[in-house]
């Protein structure tokens, strides 16, 4: 899922969408946007297993005390935010996270380029490394599923919508309306459904 993640992926999608949207949102906004989506990954309390520095309540208030600090310098930035704003914002919030929950900056950058494009609209969104392999793999035909739909329910969990007849979810004893939390005991928090799908597959 996080293969392939840098910096220059997140801060080029948050440049480019900055300067070309149609509703002109404003880079500091997706910048703040940013810090929102990475505080949710620090709250996120399943997140403690596979990193075990946000279960630590000590790292973990230290990090949000950084984010905080970040976010009020952002909002009191009168100047047009440039280039240089934004790859000092993305890399301090790198930086707060390696000196207090070490949390891999794969990880990190995902939540910040989830959480910055989120300021734009319902639509625009990064695609990822792994999204675009599976959209390769899809386009040649070769996609394997183990015959299940599923959606976010209220609480954004994943959530089975419906075991097809005689596939391996079924068979499996899927039923409609179960939550699938961990797939080979990966935590699905914070799965987009197309990554829930690429590893229930």
């Amino acid at each position: 899922k996080l293969d392939g993640i840098d910096e220059w992926l997140v801060i080029k999608s948050v440049e480019v969408s900055g300067t070309r949207h149609v509703d002109g949102i404003a880079i500091k906004e997706e910048l703040l946007a940013g810090i929102q989506g990475v505080r949710t990954l620090a709250l996120t309390t399943e997140l403690g297993e596979a990193f075990p520095g946000l279960a630590d309540p000590t790292k973990r208030q230290a990090f949000l005390a950084r984010l905080d600090a970040q976010q009020k310098q952002l909002e009191e930035l009168e100047k047009p935010v440039n280039p240089r704003v934004v790859r000092g914002a993305v890399t301090a919030v790198l930086d707060a996270a390696k000196e207090t929950v070490d949390v891999p900056k794969e990880a990190l950058l995902h939540a910040y380029g989830n959480g910055a494009l989120s300021a734009l609209d319902d639509y625009s969104t990064i695609i990822w490394p792994d999204e675009v392999r599976r959209f390769e793999r899809n386009t040649r035909g070769e996609f394997v599923g183990i015959g299940v739909q599923i959606q976010y329910d209220e609480l954004m969990r994943v959530k089975v919508v419906t075991p097809l007849e005689g596939t391996p979810a079924q068979r499996a004893g899927l039923h409609t309306d179960d939550i699938i939390i961990k797939v080979n005991g990966e935590s699905t928090a914070g799965f987009t459904l197309d990554q829930a799908v690429d590893v229930v597959s």
